[in-house]
């Protein structure tokens, strides 16, 4: 079987669309490497990532996995093999702390596949993934969201899982740079036909005559709404990211959360697009305040080694 392309994420770049429009659609040239036709997951290159990151680390062995994999493969002729999962680059919420082992597992596994890494300017990308985390059922503010805990367990935010330019590294040393692409999620949002072109390009598809639709996938609500009802979610979801809330009614998470976006709807249709903005500025501004920034610009300036595109017209703090 030829080697796979592994997109590892980040969270909140635009993952969900490439899995949807792209990975998923066998008119790039792309296939899941396992058969999820009988599995609930809706995304078919989803389907297999959970074998790489869940197991314990003393339950860990590659030659089992590729053994798994060999067994449930179900790669058509001429189709190139994918995963995409942005959990391969460790959960924002929880400081992304197992990152690195990830990505020596995938080493393991697939020791000669390419990378694929899409990055997103820090402060947005914050921002949604605190967006992300309301709609699963946190009831921190984002101030608290983004304080590191006293937690023995380190189950809190960490903003250097935002410093790209380390798990960057990681990968490159591992794979070598000719086999570990990054692209920046705005390049994704500005020129979604270039973008695929570049992936197609990175894995020899480039004779691939096919164009994204233009469409949108998890998309964020209301900000004012999402943060109106923070409170309630804690009281309508049980999820990792709230510690599997007692308070919260004892049903399916997929109920509480359906709670949660019922409560939303209005804000959608009501909250005037000024409004939005200006509350928006106003978060974006108190996670700016919130951060290290001579950290990250330090991390940006390496990143930008990685990247193409000019990452501070893209607003990367880079000076």
């Amino acid at each position: 079987m030829q080697p796979p392309l592994i997109h590892i994420g980040y969270h909140k770049t635009g993952s969900t669309w490439l899995q949807k429009e792209i990975f998923d659609n066998p008119d790039f040239g792309f296939a899941a490497l396992e058969d999820s036709s009988n599995k609930s997951s809706i995304i078919k290159t989803k389907s297999l990532s959970p074998v790489i990151y869940k197991r314990h680390d003393l339950d860990f062995d590659a030659n089992d996995i590729q053994s798994y994999i060999d067994q449930n493969s179900y790669i058509k002729d001429h189709s190139y093999p994918v995963i995409s999962d942005e959990r391969l680059s460790g959960s924002p919420h929880f400081g992304g702390r197992d990152n690195a082992m990830i990505a020596k597992r995938i080493s393991q596994i697939f020791p000669h596949s390419k990378i694929l890494i899409c990055v997103r300017e820090q402060r947005a990308a914050i921002l949604s993934c605190y967006y992300q985390y309301l709609k699963r059922g946190g009831g921190k503010s984002l101030r608290h969201y983004m304080c590191e805990h006293d937690d023995p367990r380190g189950n809190f935010f960490d903003q250097r899982h935002f410093h790209y330019d380390r798990l960057i590294a990681h990968y490159i040393s591992l794979f070598g740079d000719k086999n570990v692409c990054v692209l920046a999620y705005e390049d994704l949002r500005d020129n979604p036909h270039g973008f695929v072109k570049t992936i197609l390009d990175f894995c020899d598809l480039g004779h691939i005559d096919c164009r994204p639709h233009d469409t949108s996938h998890n998309s964020t609500p209301s900000y004012i709404g999402a943060s109106f009802t923070r409170l309630l979610g804690p009281l309508c979801a049980r999820d990792a990211i709230n510690d599997f809330s007692p308070l919260a009614l004892p049903l399916p998470a997929s109920f509480g959360k359906a709670m949660l976006k019922f409560m939303r709807r209005p804000f959608d249709f009501i909250m005037p697009q000024s409004w939005e903005m200006s509350f928006y500025q106003s978060q974006y501004n108190k996670v700016h305040d919130a951060l290290d920034i001579t950290e990250l610009r330090a991390s940006n300036q390496r990143l930008q080694t990685y990247v193409s595109s000019d990452m501070s017209a893209y607003n990367y703090v880079l000076s």
